[in-house]
């Protein structure tokens, strides 16, 4: 039992499907079988009953924006009738009712399991779209459902789905575009650090993209936002200097090529700040050689930052040796 499904609603579904059992007909000759997604279904019945006809009466269901409905109709008939061509047919068109009704997670679920029944379909970039588009849609805010109740974020999932498919299909269509999509919604949470990773895997896996550029220059600002102050580990900056100095050597005429230098002089402030507090710190502890190295680096390694003005001030204050 998931861990934030109550005993109370365990207890609530098991009444009900008591009361169901209690009511449903006894007929010796029919096969009644139960499952949370049908309901009582008469295999007897749709065994015999005419597949083309079932079929039209759930398409009927899924034109008209009954998609519950039509998702179960489809998965009945992909489940007891016999013509091979209706049955693939329902089973692909039951996922499709799942993500048309809004059930993201579930539909993901239902053609993950189509692929595994028909791995040479046809459908597959169809399907790989849909797939995407489940993960987009809960990357985005759709909740995940347990036995049918939306209590649960679907955002880790929706990044997982993502990820599974453009790992699996790196080359199919829209599949850079969705891992693209993804370091973005990552930037826009505020997980830098995984939003660099997965710019980093984008530019691994799509080199000659021609969004390769945009995510080199994104890769750089999530490095860059993932710094937390001058009293945290530099690491992140200088890994940002690297990106962004990259991104002027591969786009000498990009269009981010004046905010990439914009980016270097921040991250150079941020640096000649972090040796400034350095150098402050030696001095209320009467270190003044220790001080001194900051100060002088300051000067000759961040002339153009604010601070180098500073840090010359310091060492006429202490005196230059």
């Amino acid at each position: 039992m998931h861990p934030r499904v109550s005993l109370r609603t365990m207890t609530l579904l098991g009444l009900l499907l008591a009361s169901a059992l209690a009511a449903a007909p006894r007929d010796a000759a029919a096969k009644w079988i139960w499952s949370p997604d049908t309901g009582f279904v008469d295999t007897k019945d749709y065994e015999s009953a005419d597949p083309q006809t079932l079929y039209k009466k759930a398409r009927a269901l899924f034109d008209k924006g009954k998609f519950d409905d039509a998702a179960g109709e489809f998965l009945r008939i992909g489940e007891y009738c016999l013509e091979p061509g209706v049955k693939e047919q329902s089973y692909y068109m039951y996922p499709e009712s799942l993500f048309a009704a809004g059930k993201f997670y579930r539909a993901w679920q239902a053609f993950e399991e189509f692929l595994e029944r028909y791995p040479r379909t046809p459908l597959l970039k169809e399907i790989i779209r849909r797939e995407l588009a489940c993960g987009d849609a809960m990357l985005k805010g759709a909740k995940k459902d347990i036995l049918g109740v939306y209590i649960l974020s679907g955002r880790g999932t929706g990044r997982e789905i993502i990820r599974r498919v453009v790992e699996k299909y790196p080359y199919e269509e829209d599949c850079a575009r969705y891992r693209l999509l993804l370091a973005q919604q990552l930037y826009q949470e505020e997980s830098f650090e995984d939003s660099a990773l997965e710019y980093d895997a984008f530019l691994k896996d799509y080199p000659d993209s021609e969004f390769a550029p945009t995510a080199l220059y994104s890769k750089g600002t999530a490095q860059l936002h993932a710094h937390e102050g001058v009293e945290y580990d530099p690491q992140p900056l200088d890994d940002a200097r690297k990106t962004f100095e990259r991104y002027l050597e591969e786009n000498p005429n990009g269009d981010k090529l004046n905010a990439a230098k914009e980016r270097l002089s921040e991250i150079d402030d941020a640096k000649a700040e972090k040796d400034f507090e350095t150098a402050l710190f030696y001095v209320q502890r009467d270190k003044p050689p220790a001080a001194r190295l900051y100060l002088k680096r300051i000067v000759k390694n961040f002339p153009a930052s604010k601070w180098a003005k500073r840090a010359q001030e310091k060492l006429s204050e202490i005196g230059e040796k």
